[in-house]
């Protein structure tokens, strides 16, 4: 064989070796999803995040306070699940994007301004608020009477209103707002929205609406006849009239396909609201107000068709 057709068997089989070991050099990429807790709704987000991705990326599961303890990302992308979370992840310094979930539009603005390269690396996130239209578009079909909508906000929530001011114009109501500034407020201030509104749209914002205070909120709004609109199944179950929000599966499934997205371009998306939504209502309430609702599936679907219009 001459020494011309021996290098080009050499050349060949060496190519053959390369492509050979190309499955084994090309890994899947990898995606930190980092937990606030190990509990309830994080981990219903998780197991949807590992249903859609399947094989697509190899998925380490991270706590946030393994993060705050020191825990080097080497992942594409972290995809955060919750508060605490986000704001560890935030704190990150590397390449790794970052991707939060189950977060209120307000707290995912006030962390991003603080995070270091937050352009470079790129942060966006998937809100657990709903957007205001779709806010007031279920008060307004389910109590389509009530057309002066009141909010309790303090400092927290306070940026949410210019988004819901525009909303309300667009659909002809009156928007009625009382500041929260401490503890002492609460009560005084939500007696005199009582007297300006004929129903109550509660926001994600902690120093109104918590543990502590919801129980005597929803008798306070009760006894005047007021519906109160709340943004979780909880609140309805616990005495609001009607809530529209997103379930941790519907989270899940938009945050994978995101990952998806950044894996094949490596762009983030802007932040969003969530796309999927369920609607819950408490017929009890509603009877006892005197207000006749459609079921929540006759509900969900006129909402669905408004959004469309």
């Amino acid at each position: 064989m001459g020494a011309r057709n021996l290098l080009l068997l050499l050349l060949a089989a060496l190519c053959g070796l390369a492509l050979g070991l190309a499955p084994a050099q090309g890994q899947a990429p990898t995606v930190d999803v980092v937990l606030t807790e190990e509990s309830g709704v994080y981990v219903e987000v998780r197991d949807a995040l590992r249903e859609e991705l399947g094989g697509a990326a190899e998925i380490n599961v991270v706590s946030a306070a393994a993060l705050e303890g020191g825990y080097k990302s080497d992942a594409q992308i972290v995809v955060t699940v919750g508060l605490k979370a986000f704001q560890a992840a935030a704190r990150l310094t590397g390449k790794a994007a970052v991707l939060g979930t189950l977060i209120p539009r307000t707290a995912y603005e006030a962390v991003r301004s603080g995070a270091p390269d937050a352009g470079a690396r790129g942060i966006s996130a998937i809100y657990i608020d709903q957007p205001p239209a779709r806010q007031l578009n279920l008060a307004r079909i389910v109590a389509p009477g009530r057309q002066k909508i009141g909010f309790l906000v303090s400092a927290e929530s306070a940026g949410m209103l210019p988004g819901f001011r525009t909303a309300a114009r667009d659909q002809k109501l009156s928007m009625f707002e009382e500041q929260v500034n401490g503890p002492d407020d609460l009560y005084p201030a939500l007696r005199r929205l009582l007297m300006e509104s004929d129903a109550i749209v509660a926001l994600p914002d902690s120093a109104v609406f918590n543990a502590t205070t919801i129980v005597n909120i929803l008798i306070t709004t009760y006894r005047a006849q007021d519906p109160l609109f709340g943004f979780s199944p909880a609140y309805v179950k616990a005495g609001a009239l009607a809530a529209v929000y997103s379930t941790p599966r519907h989270v899940g499934v938009q945050a994978a396909a995101v990952v998806k997205r950044y894996l094949a371009a490596g762009m983030l998306p802007q932040p969003q609201y969530p796309r999927q939504f369920a609607v819950s209502i408490n017929d009890t309430v509603a009877r006892s107000l005197g207000i006749s609702v459609d079921d929540e599936a006759t509900v969900l679907e006129k909402l669905i068709k408004a959004e469309r219009e």
